[in-house]
């Protein structure tokens, strides 16, 4: 099952979102990679040392993509300290955490929705994400886009698989919530590589919801 929810936020707050991660401290955003002989993500910052890290991975992204392995490129934040107040960390905390989660409950009929991994993603000239299906996952996935201005033939787009070599695809359209049902063996989908005629960055907040029992869950969490 996959539901595109246009116009979703008001307009007002999705343009605050937008002008808070233009504006963010550029040290929040990491470049992740995984390819093949990298089985976790990692993720590397802006500095000099790192560039001569990316530049090798770089190098090596063809030959994992072409080989069939899982493999990707691009900018994402990751987990802050607790009980940050950053805007993204209260836009979970109040939103994500809040009217949103109770609005994906409704759409996918969960009785106990629980919120996994939430993060920024930004991506631009070559970033990519090859097919995958987040079996470990469960539950949904969700993708709230917030770029504007955005065309197709940018790229960037992300591709979800109904049968063999059908694909549903959604543009990146601003203030736009995609959620992909997962079941359990996970749904395979990749978002196509940003090319270099795109004026911008193509930016959204994505994260993991899981019905689950009042026993499946952690204590304190």
């Amino acid at each position: 099952m996959i539901k595109v929810y246009p116009n979703f936020l008001k307009e007002e707050e999705a343009e605050r979102l937008v002008n808070e991660i233009y504006n963010m401290d550029p040290s929040w955003f990491f470049h992740a990679y995984v390819k093949e002989g990298i089985d976790y993500a990692k993720y590397y910052t802006n500095s000099l040392a790192h560039r001569k890290l990316k530049k090798e991975l770089n190098e090596g992204l063809v030959y994992s993509m072409q080989n069939g392995k899982f493999t990707y490129r691009f900018k994402r934040s990751t987990d802050h300290v607790k009980h940050c107040k950053c805007f993204e960390c209260v836009f979970r905390e109040n939103s994500l955490e809040g009217a949103i989660k109770h609005f994906v409950a409704r759409e996918m009929g969960y009785e106990n929705p629980v919120l996994g991994e939430t993060f920024i993603s930004c991506y631009e000239s070559g970033d990519f994400l090859s097919t995958h299906g987040d079996k470990q996952k469960g539950g949904c996935a969700f993708i709230l886009n917030l770029t504007k201005d955005w065309r197709p033939e940018y790229g960037g787009l992300l591709n979800i698989k109904r049968e063999e070599n059908i694909y549903h695809t959604v543009a990146p359209s601003f203030n736009t919530l995609v959620i992909m049902d997962l079941g359990d063996g996970g749904r395979d989908h990749f978002v196509s590589e940003v090319t270099k005629y795109a004026p911008h960055a193509r930016i959204a907040i994505g994260g993991w919801y899981e019905d689950k029992k009042e026993t499946e869950i952690e204590p304190n969490k």
